[in-house]
């Protein structure tokens, strides 16, 4: 399986930064379960590959009772089942709206706590933008008041004991992108780069921004890749020819890498401090 997606403690953000309103069948479990914190075309349709377990690298739990992430316990998907059949549709409005339908073949999003559940039921934990915002026992969940801008969605396929499902070693995690519409704020870093058939033209590029600027990277590339932002795990995909933008806050400090994951090659250098 290749590399990245084939496509949080609580804490208060600026206003620029969303804020999320979580809505579901189940809403008051996921609440206890979430957290609050907030990338490049809308909804989504049919099968989803899953996204491998690099797309979560280095992320912080959720801080409550059930991990998520790499911190929570796995279960492997049973042998004798058909891998599930994953869907995420998305659809945005420009009032910050995110309504998401999770469509599931081979998968029962159940609720409660069964004593004797099948080895394919379970919820789903839900990610925007690498931030966890807890478990949902609902096909449909809504978010509000999101900032404009694209957000990266993702879910994974969780068991009624809060584990995690995996097959093939990785953990059973779909992924999307939505765009919210309106009028996007401006960086406080950007970093742009041009990428060539060796990679970044000049070498690799150095960039460096202060602890909670909101960066955008601009890339211009003449070839098709993916690009992740280590670290943050944050992807955009390239298309030869045309210009591609991620935008992330800069929460965490360090030194990051950012790479080609096709190439396997870094591109940029980016030094949060």
């Amino acid at each position: 399986m290749a590399d990245g997606p084939h496509t949080s403690s609580q804490k208060e953000l600026p206003l620029r930064r969303a804020t999320f309103v979580l809505i579901t069948a189940f809403s008051v479990l996921a609440a206890s379960c979430g957290s609050d914190d907030a990338l490049s075309t809308s909804s989504t349709e049919g099968g989803m590959e899953m996204v491998d377990d690099s797309a979560m690298d280095e992320m912080a739990n959720d801080g409550h009772a059930h991990e998520h992430g790499d911190d929570a316990p796995i279960t492997a998907w049973p042998a004798d089942v058909d891998e599930p059949v994953v869907t995420i549709d998305a659809v945005a409005d420009d009032a910050g709206t995110i309504d998401m339908h999770v469509a599931v073949t081979g998968f029962t999003i159940i609720g409660g706590d069964p004593t004797e559940p099948a080895p394919n039921e379970g919820h789903v934990h839900v990610y925007i933008d690498g931030h966890d915002l807890g478990m949902f026992f609902s096909n449909d969940i809504t978010l509000e008041d999101v900032a404009p801008g694209s957000h990266q969605l993702m879910v994974e396929l969780a068991a009624p004991d809060h584990s995690v499902f995996s097959l093939g070693g990785s953990a059973m995690r779909y992924m999307t992108e939505v765009v919210v519409p309106g009028d996007v704020v401006a960086a406080d870093t950007v970093i742009a780069a041009h990428i060539g058939q060796d990679g970044a033209e000049g070498g690799v590029v150095e960039a460096s921004a202060s602890i909670g600027d909101l960066v955008e990277i601009q890339v211009m590339s003449e070839v098709d890749e993916r690009l992740h932002v280590h670290g943050y795990d944050r992807y955009v995909d390239l298309t030869a020819g045309e210009t591609a933008t991620l935008r992330f806050d800069a929460l965490i400090p360090g030194v990051f890498e950012i790479e080609l994951e096709g190439a396997g090659r870094q591109v940029i250098e980016l030094t949060v401090s």
